[in-house]
């Protein structure tokens, strides 16, 4: 008795053991006829997904995990390899015997209760090396647990740095108990700048090193179907902000900023729909929508008077093409928009590449983060304003499949595609705001205008350790429009991750 998804949903499947000495056709289920159907069943027919199936020492029973609305549930009935398929059980022998599918154990032995503690405890220790704020190496661990019914969850990591003994780290717990919504709760810390401070004659005097520290909680709503599927979020955060000096005096008298540090609450909202989906061999989403936006309020508890909202929006299609290849070519386009108040502190900026990053080894990391208005060919934060648009078109084509190919240091090669693009987006402020607010806003009248670009990407998606996928990308891109101080040399870049 085993699970398996290939009928297009997670199933149980059966076949009898004297078929084992002779593998039997595990394609075999797919016949109608039950003359040529050979020794695989398929023996449930459950709208979710059931996993895990034992079947009790006398063989009487099997105990399986089954998916509902509210999350997992250990269900156990009779072992009826032949008996009719019912919806939403499975080997139902009598109507009886799957009246009751909670936790229920056969008396083949002695019983326990449900101990979750103990399933929570960790049993695993990863270590773990990174950077400090200065460079320095820092090391520590990571770690989590979740119980059998991944109603709880939880995770933490740690690293320290030695020589000053500054530690960043985050816990994070989850609960699904509730089915809908799901709770997550975090708290986290990192040492993330350094400051230097120099005189008058432009001589180093010391440095000020700041951390953040982070409390957060939300709750996740979803709505999964097999088309469609909706998702919503709510949650606030607490921000806090001090700092510490190599020379006590940088960070000025007792009441300063610097020596009592900033406090930051805020809330948050966003909302999503998908109903985009792609091929089992696809190189990307292959048709289809998603939508989504958020909208942030944040304010210095100090000062509630400069409290200030953001909000964002972003939407994207996929259209297939069956033209020739290992899967579909797909075009697709991406739109999204943002605004701030105008007392915001933070600005929304335009330009660089947008992917994921990772550390290979202390101090060398690869790829870009995710950007909401990249312009790939334009250096990063080229523009900035209290308004923001922006835009992609991509035609992405499946090159080469790769198969039997060398897998040193277990690094395997999957597929390799061409994408092909153009970029654009803009940010602005107002022109009221432009000459009263110059943090959040270009002078009046520089790089004024939208930003475009061009290019290309070689995509080649890969695993490590088989188990760990990664999507390289290689491309190179210039801007085709750019206003008087935009750089129009363009740039050859390497990434990680998916624009969209």
């Amino acid at each position: 008795v085993w699970a398996s998804d290939r009928s297009g949903a997670m199933q149980l499947e059966t076949a009898p053991l004297n078929a084992i000495a002779a593998p039997p056709d595990t394609l075999s289920w797919r016949m109608n006829d039950a003359a040529t159907r050979g020794n695989v069943r398929v023996a449930s027919r459950v709208t979710r997904a059931i996993y895990s199936p034992s079947v009790s020492p006398d063989g009487i029973h099997v105990a399986a995990v089954m998916e509902r609305v509210k999350g997992f549930e250990i269900v156990v009935a009779p072992l009826d390899t032949l008996g009719a398929i019912v919806r939403n059980v499975w080997y139902p022998q009598q109507p009886q015997a799957v009246a009751s599918l909670v936790a229920t154990v056969p008396p083949l032995a002695p019983s326990t209760s449900y101990a979750l503690a103990r399933q929570l405890l960790p049993y695993y220790w990863v270590p773990q090396v990174g950077t400090g704020r200065d460079g320095q190496s820092t090391y520590g661990f990571s770690t989590s647990a979740v119980d059998i019914l991944e109603r709880h969850a939880w995770s933490a990591d740690a690293l320290i740095e030695p020589e000053r003994g500054e530690v960043d780290g985050a816990i994070a717990y989850r609960y699904r108990g509730l089915g809908v919504p799901t709770l997550d709760l975090s708290v986290s810390q990192s040492w993330d700048a350094t400051f230097g401070v120099v005189d008058s004659l432009r001589r180093p005097i010391g440095s000020i090193g700041r951390r953040r520290r982070f409390a957060t909680a939300s709750a996740s709503f979803s709505r999964a179907r097999i088309r469609t599927s909706l998702s919503a979020a709510l949650g606030v955060q607490y921000e806090l902000r001090d700092f510490n000096a190599t020379v006590d005096s940088l960070l000025g008298s007792a009441g300063s900023l610097l020596r009592t540090g900033t406090r930051y609450p805020s809330v948050f909202a966003s909302a999503g729909f998908s109903n985009a989906r792609r091929g089992g061999r696809g190189i990307s989403i292959e048709e289809g929508v998603s939508l989504s936006a958020s909208s942030v309020y944040r304010w210095r508890q100090d000062m509630p008077s400069l409290g200030a909202w953001r909000h964002s929006a972003t939407a994207r299609a996929y259209v297939p093409l069956n033209l020739p290849g290992f899967s579909r070519h797909v075009l697709m386009t991406r739109v999204a928009g943002a605004f701030t108040s105008d007392n915001a502190q933070t600005e929304l900026s335009v330009g660089g590449v947008s992917g994921a990053s990772s550390e290979l080894v202390p101090g060398v990391v690869i790829g870009d983060p995710s950007r909401t208005f990249p312009v790939r060919g334009v250096v990063p934060g080229a523009q900035r304003g209290s308004r923001a648009l922006g835009a992609s078109v991509e035609y992405r084509a499946p090159l080469v499949m790769i198969r039997n190919a060398p897998a040193p240091l277990s690094l395997f090669a999957d597929r390799l595609s061409l994408t092909v693009f153009s970029d654009a987006a803009r940010a602005w402020c107002p022109g009221a705001l432009a000459k009263i607010n110059t943090t959040l806003c270009e002078r009046p009248g520089e790089r004024d205008g939208w930003i475009a670009s061009a290019g290309a990407e070689i995509v080649l998606d890969m695993a490590v350790q088989y188990d760990a996928p990664f999507r390289l990308r290689f491309g190179v891109a210039a801007p085709y429009v750019a206003p008087a101080g935009i750089a129009r040399g363009g740039s050859v870049y390497v990434t990680l991750g998916t624009l969209f």
